[in-house]
């Protein structure tokens, strides 16, 4: 991990399938604004190649919160990793839920995408690209247990040019702030 600027640790969370070199731009950005950052890996199972599941990914973030040990944990989330993200804090304990400082994601589909459904059809045997679909399971019994507390450090941002994650389905009920750009 990096250095904790003021006691603050700031994760990255990758979204569905994305790979280290992807977070790269978006860690410089950071760092040329004084915020160290590092990204959490892998999120997939070495042996089939298939990427976990947003609760068997969950797990994996939330030992890396529990075990860090800055005053502070921000969460910085790409697509799926947003679901990750609240997943895994939802099963914090109160005291460890009090480090979290801000969840911060981009371009999260909290309703769904079209297009992870399309790709199912094709993909049967992915069941973390079945929870992006519209009406999953995740997001249709998981997400909506997410506790206040959870929810209301979070940031959601979405753009209106986005192709796979409508802003539309960007926008996650009782959130801090929700951005459409």
């Amino acid at each position: 991990p990096e250095p904790h600027i003021n006691g603050a640790e700031n994760i990255i969370i990758p979204g569905y399938a994305s790979r280290n070199n992807s977070f790269s731009p978006l860690r410089r950005g950071l760092e040329r604004h004084g915020i160290h950052s590092h990204a959490l890996y892998p999120y997939e199972n070495s042996r089939f190649r298939t990427p976990f599941t947003t609760t068997e990914a969950a797990a994996f973030v939330r030992q890396r919160i529990e075990e860090s040990p800055a005053e502070t944990v921000n969460l910085i989330c790409h697509s799926m990793g947003g679901l990750i993200a609240l997943v895994a804090c939802e099963d914090l304990d109160d005291t460890t839920l009090q480090k979290i400082g801000r969840i911060v994601t981009l371009g999260t589909p909290w309703k769904g995408t079209s297009l992870a459904q399309l790709l199912a059809l094709i993909k049967k045997g992915d069941p973390a690209l079945r929870e992006l679909t519209p009406g999953s399971d995740t997001l249709a019994k998981k997400l909506p247990r997410v506790r206040d507390q959870v929810r209301e450090k979070t940031v959601s941002i979405g753009s209106v040019s986005d192709r796979i994650v409508p802003w539309q389905s960007s926008v996650l009920d009782g959130s801090h702030l929700n951005v459409v750009l």
